[in-house]
């Protein structure tokens, strides 16, 4: 089954600045927090293989913005990090909400979230952190406040999340 990755579709200034937690000790937990409205719609977008990792993504439906990232559950190994990100542009970025509607009418199991099987990867280069939701290459690098980057391939899905200076 092919997992149909979030698409960014604009940027918007970053006004928000993300507030990032990760837990490496006796195991790996992480949460990103950027400016969610709680009286907003959110849909949230699961990347899951229940034995090994579960990846959380939070977008608000009437900004289109990513609101929320958490990774709860990681059994694998931290490994090195081999992406090389092209220059970036600053912002936050806006996703299209009307293909996750879409695929969330088809979803009749659990309202407001999308499940796609599959397993993420995290890696680590001195203090960043990276989410790596597909192992393709990163046409494009959307940074915002320099505390995350958004790696996007060619056809402008999200493949891979930077948390910057863990």
């Amino acid at each position: 089954m092919t997992v149909v990755l979030p698409q960014y579709d604009d940027i918007a200034p970053d006004v928000f600045t993300p507030i990032v937690t990760v837990e490496t000790l006796r195991f790996v937990y992480i949460t990103v927090r950027i400016g969610k409205s709680i009286r907003a719609k959110h849909v949230y977008w699961h990347l899951v293989e229940p034995s090994f990792s579960l990846l959380e993504l939070g977008f608000e439906v009437s900004s289109r913005r990513l609101t929320a990232i958490s990774v709860p559950v990681f059994k694998g190994r931290i490994g090195t990090t081999h992406h090389v990100l092209p220059t970036y542009t600053g912002g936050d970025p806006l996703f299209d909400m009307k293909e996750m509607v879409l695929n969330l009418e088809r979803n009749d199991v659990v309202p407001d979230v999308l499940k796609s099987p599959g397993r993420i990867s995290l890696t680590q280069s001195g203090e960043d952190i990276d989410i790596l939701l597909a192992d393709t290459q990163i046409a494009r690098a959307i940074c915002c406040n320099h505390k995350i980057t958004y790696g996007f391939n060619g056809d402008k899905r999200l493949c891979l999340i930077r948390l910057h200076g863990q």
